[in-house]
């Protein structure tokens, strides 16, 4: 009996290390505490009055924590991601190259009313008022500018950036959000590129 009753305890045991290993691989935050110097791609979330948001993040692989290094976020456009835009627009290797964090948020999705479209659902930064589309009757616009400012203060809390180099890019409707924020975030942004976009919002 107490031959079983060790056995019991030993697979019990190896049950519970195996679901924590897990645990920490598939969660990138708990990997990020447990490994000393974590590089490549990693997804965090976060609340943002109530809503959980996504946003990936590349670490350069000569990346050590010793020395303060920029950050650059890249936007999406409409109907994209951050993981679209990690895997796919080379800002990941410019990282490597000149080791800077990049950083790539996603945006929300949305039941819209496209000017030229008409009316479907896909992801948007908000950047209403807009002359290009509009939010249909009961969505309700969440607020960019809040998450964008809450992943600077976490990311910050994780890795040694430079507080004086965070720079954003954006593309499309990544880029009407890049020029908003270049506005609303110029307290900690040293510089904005719009690209591909125009931007409606009295300054």
């Amino acid at each position: 009996l107490l031959l079983i009753m060790r056995s019991a305890l030993l697979l019990f045991f190896s049950f519970f290390v195996f679901c924590s290993t897990r645990a920490a691989v598939n969660n990138p935050e708990t990997v990020h505490f447990n490994t000393e110097n974590p590089t490549g791609k990693l997804r965090f979330t976060t609340v943002v009055d109530g809503i959980t948001r996504e946003y990936y993040v590349h670490i350069p692989s000569s990346y050590t924590g010793n020395i303060a290094v920029p950050m650059v976020f890249m936007l999406h456009g409409t109907s994209g991601d951050g993981e679209k835009f990690y895997d796919s627009k080379g800002w990941k290797e410019l990282a490597d190259e000149e080791n800077f964090i990049a950083v790539f948020p996603s945006s929300m999705r949305y039941k819209i009313n496209d000017f030229d479209e008409g009316f479907k659902t896909t992801t948007k930064w908000n950047t209403t008022p807009d002359t290009n589309w509009e939010f249909q009757p009961g969505e309700k616009g969440q607020d960019d500018i809040k998450f964008l400012r809450k992943v600077i203060v976490e990311i910050q809390g994780k890795f040694n950036i430079d507080a004086s180099r965070i720079y954003l890019n954006g593309f499309s409707n990544g880029g009407q959000m890049a020029a908003k924020c270049s506005i609303e975030m110029s307290d900690v942004l040293a510089a904005v590129a719009e690209n591909a976009s125009s931007f409606f919002l009295d300054t």
